[in-house]
């Protein structure tokens, strides 16, 4: 169970954006003596610190007769989806990506197509394109599609088909069988909401065998959420409850080396909990109490998540390869033996002018599986301090 900002490490991190209206400049550096911290993207330790580039990018705005163009070039964030405790098709929980990317804005459609250089795995170099499409549907519904790729190879660079919007990009794959393979994934979503409530659905399809003699199971994620604003129930304001489940061997490929496998410097691109598990998360937030410039809440966050005996760090295996012609091959899902694990979190959260804010909390887990059970209970204690100056030049 993850807290909403964990996708970035403990340390000291800058900030520079530079506003010209039609570009945006941004920089963003982050440093930290403790090695996991910088796990994303630490190298050399240099005088006792560890440090990277966490962003850095240009932006390009132009808007003309409602169609607003976006474009996008250097190292940023990528999410899309609706999901609270993660996203299915790309989520912040990786690195950020090196990445040109265009999007656009007409009335109730958006659009997004980004190319990416992800990290190379020994002489393989590695590429990440995806594009997606939003339906604003009336005012509260949103009905989402979106297609994403990775491919790779040694002596592979950018292939301009993976960067054309127009195309379905798996149809391509298939035409070319021989040549130019990708890992490519479908997605769709659908969310509804008004003032007090709220109700979504994501959908990933990785592989599905249409040929009923292949035994290959299919691979697929989904997320499913609601969340009930304005509670009736006093002191309290929300609550939201979602479950999720990712499939075995979803984002994974035969690889020897997992060269296509959907993760960035060993991070999922996907789901943050990468394949073979459900996760069950509830949380109920309390009403704001706000005293001049201090805002205060509490919240409780529940997890129950069923992690699978394989995963996304596992090697990819094909075990209905060994089974007895005319044999169905079944598969618990998540895989046995299954690791149970139970998290929940109290907390308080103080802050000031939205710029200072200190969490106060304690934190339960408790892991059980055929191996060993384990229990802890500790203190939680997280503490934020962004020191800002605006000028103009």
């Amino acid at each position: 169970m993850i807290y909403e900002n964990d996708y970035k490490g403990n340390g000291l991190y800058s900030w520079l954006k530079m506003d010209f209206g039609s570009m945006i400049y941004v920089n963003e550096m982050c440093m930290s003596s403790n090695a996991q911290d910088m796990d994303r993207g630490r190298g050399k330790k240099v005088g006792g610190i560890y440090g990277f580039a966490n962003q850095g990018y240009v932006q390009f705005m132009k808007v003309q007769n409602n169609l607003e163009h976006r474009i996008t070039i250097g190292r940023a964030y990528l999410e899309h989806g609706f999901g609270k405790s993660s996203r299915l098709l790309v989520s912040k929980w990786s690195r950020p990506f090196d990445q040109i990317g265009w999007s656009l804005l007409y009335k109730g459609i958006s659009a997004k197509m980004v190319g990416v250089q992800l990290d190379p795995i020994e002489d393989i170099n590695r590429y990440f394109s995806i594009h997606v499409i939003n339906f604003d549907l009336l005012n509260n519904l949103t009905i989402s599609f979106g297609e994403s790729s990775i491919y790779a190879g040694e002596n592979r660079g950018i292939e301009l088909q993976y960067f054309n919007p127009t195309l379905f990009w798996i149809p391509i794959r298939e035409n070319q069988p021989s040549t130019n393979q990708a890992n490519g994934f479908l997605y769709t979503g659908i969310k509804y909401n008004n003032l007090k409530n709220a109700f979504w659905f994501e959908y990933l399809l990785d592989d599905y065998q249409i040929d009923r003699t292949i035994q290959e199971p299919t691979t697929y994620g989904f997320i499913v959420g609601i969340e009930k604003v304005d509670l009736f129930i006093k002191y309290f304001d929300s609550f939201w409850a979602e479950y999720s489940k990712v499939s075995n061997r979803t984002y994974q490929t035969m690889g020897e080396l997992g060269e296509e496998n959907y993760i960035h410097r060993s991070f999922p691109i996907g789901h943050y909990l990468g394949n073979d598990f459900d996760n069950l998360v509830f949380n109920v937030k309390s009403k704001n109490l706000s005293r001049s410039k201090y805002d205060f809440y509490s919240n409780f966050k529940f997890s129950f998540l069923r992690d699978g005996n394989s995963g996304i760090e596992i090697d990819w295996d094909s075990p209905w390869l060994d089974i007895e012609e005319g044999v169905i091959f079944e598969e618990n899902s998540p895989t046995l033996p299954i690791n149970q694990i139970l998290e929940f979190v109290i907390n308080a959260n103080l802050q000031y002018e939205k710029k200072y804010i200190m969490d106060l909390g304690l934190y339960y887990k408790s892991s059980k599986s055929k191996l060993q059970n384990e229990s802890d209970l500790s203190f939680l204690f997280r503490i934020s301090m962004n020191f800002i100056s605006d000028f103009n030049y």
